[in-house]
């Protein structure tokens, strides 16, 4: 029912896909998808164009967009996603934004796999050689 519920299960693997469509799916509104076989063609289309929309599904009133945050290997680690008043915004305009944001935490996180401690800027890194060399030093807007 959610834009990031979708973008998640958009990307699951197929056993747990089918576990999740065969139990009862509830229908917090009119608009919700709660047939499976509807909700899977939904889900392939997500895989399709890489992105959720939702139209007041969740909530009467709002719709949203999301895209999943993907591994190397296109699994799902999470999603990021926007909920708006439906009457304000189409939400297909936020599509573009919210893949780019969802590439470049994905990006960032590959980025700081090996690294325990990736929101501290470090002074030194370790080369492929194993030598310990002086990180040049960012400057932050603020």
């Amino acid at each position: 029912a959610t834009g990031v519920g979708k973008a998640l299960l958009a990307f699951t693997d197929a056993q747990f896909l089918r576990h999740y469509l065969s139990r009862a799916l509830e229908r917090p509104t009119a608009y919700t998808i709660v047939e499976p076989g509807r909700l899977r063609r939904e889900l392939t289309a997500v895989r399709c164009r890489g992105y959720a929309v939702t139209r007041e599904e969740m909530t009467l009133g709002s719709c949203s967009v999301a895209a999943p945050i993907l591994d190397g290997e296109r699994k799902p680690l999470a999603a990021v996603g926007v909920v708006v008043h439906t009457a304000r915004v189409d939400p297909e305009r936020l599509a573009t934004p919210v893949e780019e944001s969802a590439r470049a935490i994905a990006a960032r996180l590959a980025e700081a796999a090996d690294d325990p401690y990736p929101t501290l800027q470090h002074d030194f890194a370790v080369t492929p050689q194993g030598r310990l060399v002086r990180m040049p030093r960012r400057h932050t807007a603020g």
